[in-house]
Order: structure tokens, then sequence, then C-alpha cells
């Protein structure tokens, strides 16, 4: 029976005897799953009182809020259910709660939560709790760490956080929030993670962020906000990774971005932001994901973009820009590219012998005026909406492709498509190469127009099309870190 209760109750600061009392310095319940072995009623009290009740397993017990001296508890990832009891939140020497990944675990925030004047760090993310963000939480003087992360809370966030001064991390991202974001917040100056983002925050982004010169993550992306993006965001010198996507910004991007030299990830996509792509912005050469799709901004993309070595995913989608895909094919690094909706340029130059080792998995180049002369790979594969002619390669990966990959270009004939190649064209089209011995990506196999196939092609196959329709989404959780 007590090795079956230490696989699930781990005592920290004391050791098991015959009893258990208000005297446990630590309590730690990090379990695979509350499976039924865990019998509540069993065990020795975790207080002065015996544990009297039979309780589903399952089921956060209101008699762990009888544990007066309980300094930690971690109940996250245990698949608990129900409402989870406030009790819990009147521990006078609680001082880290985490019942974070238990998805079926309900609950609210009693007013009483800032009674915890000894609580350091707050973790529920990933479950179902729902209403407002008390006011009292404010009264946590003493916490760091602060993660609400993906439930159903609505309303305001309260001003008081404000008083929070010694918070370094912060993740009110994906509830229901519906206000504008304080500007009080640029008094969190030892916030190193701010999580806004997935609500429905509205108005300008406060000029007060600026002030978070620890900040390493600012996700503000998918709210209502309003307004242009600050120049004060340059003072942000410390950011890895910054999210402002899908949030219905305007005005232009500032230069001061450039001084961000430290960034990762940059996440401008999905807004209405204007004029040519700021020339600082190529400074920031240690980006591994630049999305700045969707927005009408101008101008070309320079060859500077080459200095670029670690970027993975490049999105330049439907932003009017001009783009020399010499340059883009010298980022051997990328895997997920999409040029749709601007200008692409495929010079004669670019051929067998100049291009380097690329491994794209993922292209879009929808809308573009192009003409097609080299290119092969890909697994996902889109070329609509162009001026291609010619025969559709048959075999491999090109049976697999849909035929809106091929659609509103009227010189393409094929297998995919209503129109057929005639014989002169079927006379003259090359075989499928099903084997590369050279090692070269590029079989040039497509007469005149065209994109042939070589290997690194199977790894976007599938996954193609829903990483282009939820490619903010999945590289948010690729490259985004929260502490859960």
């Amino acid at each position: 029976m007590y090795k079956q209760f230490f696989s699930v109750l781990l005592l920290m600061g004391s050791k098991r005897k015959s009893s258990v009392s208000n005297s446990i310095e630590a309590i730690k319940l990090q379990l695979l799953r509350l499976h039924p072995i865990l019998d509540w009623e069993s065990y020795p009290t975790l207080s002065s009182s015996p544990l009297e009740e039979s309780i589903d397993s399952s089921i956060v017990p209101n008699l762990l809020g009888n544990a007066s001296s309980l300094r930690l508890l971690y109940l996250r990832g245990c698949g608990l259910r129900g409402d989870f009891p406030i009790v819990i939140f009147k521990l006078p020497n609680l001082q880290a709660l985490n019942v974070s990944c238990n998805a079926y675990l309900t609950g609210y925030f009693p007013d009483s939560i800032g009674n915890l004047q000894s609580l350091t760090q707050l973790k529920l993310s990933c479950c179902n709790f729902s209403g407002s963000i008390p006011s009292s939480i404010g009264n946590l003087a003493r916490l760091s760490v602060l993660v609400l992360w993906r439930n159903q809370l609505i309303g305001l966030i309260p001003s008081s956080i404000e008083n929070l001064t010694g918070l370094s991390v912060l993740d009110l991202g994906t509830n229901q929030l519906t206000c504008p974001i304080p500007s009080s917040f640029g008094n969190l100056t030892q916030l190193n993670a701010l999580y806004l983002n997935n609500n429905h925050l509205t108005g300008p982004i406060p000029s007060s962020i600026g002030n978070l010169i620890k900040l390493n993550s600012l996700f503000l992306g998918n709210n209502q906000l309003t307004g242009p993006i600050l120049s004060s965001f340059g003072n942000l010198t410390q950011l890895n990774a910054l999210y402002l996507d899908d949030s219905h910004l305007t005005g232009p991007i500032p230069s001061s971005i450039g001084n961000l030299i430290k960034l990762n990830s940059l996440f401008l996509g999905n807004n209405q932001l204007t004029g040519p792509i700021s020339s600082s912005i190529w400074n920031i050469i240690q980006l591994k994901v630049m999305f700045l799709g969707h927005n009408q901004l101008t101008g070309p993309i320079p060859s500077s973009i080459e200095n670029f070595t670690q970027l993975r995913h490049l999105d330049f989608s439907n932003c009017n820009t001009f783009v020399d895909f010499v340059h883009v094919f010298k980022l051997n690094n990328l895997s997920f590219l999409t040029l749709s909706g601007n200008q692409v340029s495929f010079e004669e130059r670019l051929s067998n012998a100049t291009l380097p080792r690329v491994y794209l998995s993922v292209l879009d180049l929808r809308r573009n005026n192009l003409q097609l002369t080299y290119l092969t790979f890909l697994g996902f594969f889109n070329v609509s909406h162009n001026h291609l002619m010619g025969p559709i390669p048959q075999g491999k990966q090109f049976d697999t492709f849909e035929n809106s990959s091929f659609e509103k270009n009227s010189g393409l004939c094929g297998i995919s498509l209503t129109k057929k190649c005639d014989d002169s064209y079927a006379s003259t089209l090359p075989p499928v190469n099903t084997h590369d011995s050279t090692g070269s990506l590029f079989e040039f196999g497509w007469r005149i127009v065209l994109l042939g196939y070589g290997f690194g092609l199977v790894v976007g196959m599938t996954t193609g099309h829903i990483l282009i329709a939820r490619k903010s989404e999945w590289l948010m959780r690729t490259f985004s870190v929260r502490q859960l």
C-alpha cells in the first residue's frame, strides 16, 4: 500500500511516518494519471483531520483545503475533471500551484485568491476555468509567474495587475478578454514574457510597452487592436519573439524594428500595414521565421535577404512586393516559402549550376505573373493564376496535386486538367526520373515553364494545405515556448 502511495504522492521536505500532519512542507501530485489506485479514503490525513469521505480519483478533493501548511501543489496533466475546489485558494502558506493541462477541470477564481500572500507561481493553463479575473489578484505581491493561458476567462484585465511588479511571466492568452491593453503594464519592468494573444482586446498598443526592456517574448496577435506599431518597440532589444499578427494594425513598419537584432520569430502578417518594408528589418539576421504576408507593403526584397542564413519560414504573400528568386534560393535552410500575390522574378541565371541545395517542403506561388523556366521538388504545390504553358509532368507527387493547384493557366494541359495534351506535347515530354543519382535537387523536366521534381519531395506532401491554411497557428506552436 505505501509503495503505491509514494508512486502517486511525493512528499517533499518530510519523510512519511505513521501519520502526516500539518508539518508537511510540500506535496507533489505529479501523476501520469490519477487512476483509481489513488484511494483517498485509505491514506492518512494531509492535515490534522483524517480523510473520511470516499472521492473519485480524478476529482480534486476538498479535503486538500485542510492542509494548511501546504506550500507546493502540482496537479499538472493528471486528467482531472469536475470543479476545482475554491478552498485551495484559501491555503495561507501556498507558494506554488500548478494544475495546468487538465482540459476538463472547471472552476473560477474567487476573491479570496488575493489572500494567498505567499504565492509566487500560479499556473492554470489549458483548463476550463471561466468567469473573470478578480481584482484581488493584484494583492499577490510575491507573484512572479501568472499563467492562465487557454481557459474561458471573460471580461477585463484588472488594472490591479500593475501592482505585481515582480512578475517575470504573464500569460493571459487564448481567453475571451475584452478590453484595451492597460497602459499600466509598462510598470511590470521585470517581465520576460507577455502573452495576450487570441483574445478580443481593443484599442491601440500602449507606448508604455516599450518600457519592458527585459522582454524575450511578446505575443499580442489575434486581437482587435487599432493604430500603428509604435517606434518604442525598438527599445525591446532582448526580444526573441514578436507576434503582432491578425491584429488590425495600420501604418508603416517602424525603422526602430531593426534594433531587435536578437529576434528569431517576427509575425506581422494579416494586418493593414502600408508603405515600403523598412530597410532596417534586414539587420535582423538571426530570424528563423518572418511572416509579413497579407499587408499592403511595397517595394523590393533586397539582396541582403541572403544574409538570413537561419531563415526557415518566409511568408510575403499578398504584399505586392518584388521578389528575385535568385536571392531567396540562397537561403538553404528554408523549408516553408509563400510568395503568392507578389511580383516574383525567375531570371535566366537561375540554373542548376548556380543553385544551392534547398530543402523546401512547402512552396506557394499563387497569383503571380509568372513565366517559370526553372524549378523542382515539393510536396505542396500551387501555381494557379499564372501564365504557365505546356504539359503537366506525370508520376510521383504530380499525380497527388489537386486540380486547383494548376487552375487559371490557359496554356497548361495534362491528366490533372480537363484540357488534355495533344500528341506533339506527349512526344516531347521527358520521362519521369525516379532516381537522382547525381544528388541534385533539380531535374528540369517540364518544357519551358513548369516544375519538375527530384529528391526532398515528400516532407510536405500530406501537410501542405494545412500549413498554408493555418500557418500562423502552427508556427506559433512550433517556435513559441510557454510555461505550462
